[in-house]
């Protein structure tokens, strides 16, 4: 049986979940199915080494720089072997198997360019993961939320994904999170540069990568079996989450202006969103 799949992990700093997390592939998947590449962003507080000497079959790559997300897993893509690639974050981990139906949902059709599947945190609380693009009609209801409360779940959650999806059934969708991204390697070409978009050093990279398969043609879909826990945030210092959350805001921003051309349309976003965002941030500190 010819190897199918490569899964690559960014290392940075995480040896230990790192390790966590190939145990529970090689523990629930097929190891016939997959290769296992590890990129080493430049870890600074231990040795990567330590991977392949307890897990041998694994393909290390050591950065020399901390190159991101994007730029780290663009290095794997280039040393796969196979015609599928799951970018998987390293602080997720498998409970159960999590492959063949994600891969079989891929294979079986054409028009999908990304699969996705349940994540969860360990307390087994659904993370949000299948989402749709922000909108200015979207972010009016997301504040005006009680106007949706008497619709059906299954109507409210399809219009409102962001907001009111439990993660409970399958669905198309307009992104799902880069901690478990699965995509055919050849439809890379579709891309500028025939890779990952890489302007985005962390933060927002899979909601735009995500626009740019749909542009190309390509949906993306939300599996929600099986469940893959995502600890999150694992390899972010806490002292740079505030600083990291800023930066998403203002890469939300950019994909909303890639997405949406219309200045009038741009400003009016702009307006609501981080108006938002600034409300929640005092209404939390307040409460606190």
């Amino acid at each position: 049986m010819s190897k199918q799949l490569s899964i690559i992990i960014i290392n940075y700093n995480t040896l230990a979940l790192t390790k966590q997390c190939i145990a529970s592939i090689f523990k629930h998947c097929n190891e016939e199915l997959f290769e296992l590449i590890v990129v080493d962003n430049a870890s600074s507080k231990e040795d990567p080494a330590a991977l392949t000497q307890e897990f041998p079959s694994v393909k290390l790559l050591i950065n020399n720089n901390n190159n991101g997300f994007a730029g780290g897993n663009n290095l794997g893509i280039a040393h796969a072997s196979t015609p599928y690639i799951l970018l998987l974050n390293s602080d997720t981990y498998f409970k159960e198997e999590s492959l063949i139906r994600a891969l079989k949902t891929l294979q079986e059709n054409p028009n999908i360019g990304v699969v996705g599947v349940q994540l969860v945190y360990e307390n087994g609380k659904y993370q949000n993961n299948a989402r749709s693009f922000r909108s200015i009609t979207k972010e009016l209801l997301e504040i005006n939320r009680y106007l949706l409360a008497l619709l059906p779940y299954k109507v409210r959650s399809q219009y409102m994904l962001n907001q009111f999806f439990r993660g409970d059934y399958d669905t198309p969708c307009d992104w799902v999170s880069g901690a478990y991204f699965l995509f055919r390697k050849k439809d890379l070409y579709t891309m500028k540069a025939h890779q990952l978009d890489d302007r985005f050093f962390m933060y927002g990279e899979d909601h735009l990568w995500c626009y740019q398969f749909k542009k190309a043609g390509l949906s993306t879909y939300y599996l929600s079996a099986p469940k893959v826990v995502h600890i999150a945030n694992a390899s972010t210092d806490r002292s740079k989450l505030k600083q990291l959350q800023t930066t998403m805001l203002q890469h939300e921003l950019i994909i909303f202006n890639e997405i949406n051309r219309s200045k009038i349309k741009q400003i009016v976003f702009k307006v609501l969103f981080t108006t938002k965002v600034k409300m929640r941030e005092f209404l939390k500190n307040f409460l606190k």
